[in-house]
């Protein structure tokens, strides 16, 4: 097993903030909160740099698609992209602005 002494980024951010925001403004129960990973993300180097970096993927799966995760029929619907991609879009805006 390969393992990693990486640090974590602070959640006590201007992009974790902007983040919450927007995630809200889209699904207003959502709950963001930081998760442990049991794979490795290329933020990972990143954070060794200093860098704030977290692996934020804005989809709301149902048991059925989750399921097809990594799998041979991975699958993610045509709804959930579209909302990943708006909500991508509007933290890369609000960041910017």
């Amino acid at each position: 097993m390969l393992a990693s002494n990486t640090p974590v980024s602070p959640v006590q951010t201007q992009l974790f903030d902007v983040i919450e925001q927007v995630v809200r403004d889209y699904v207003e129960e959502a709950l963001v909160a930081p998760v442990i990973s049991p794979g490795f993300t290329d933020s990972r180097v990143f954070r060794k740099r200093g860098v704030v970096a977290y692996g934020f993927i804005p989809i709301l799966l149902e048991p059925l698609e989750a399921a097809t995760v990594h799998g041979h029929n991975e699958r993610l619907s045509v709804e959930n992209l579209r909302l990943g991609t708006q909500i991508l879009f509007e933290v890369a805006r609000r960041l910017s602005t």
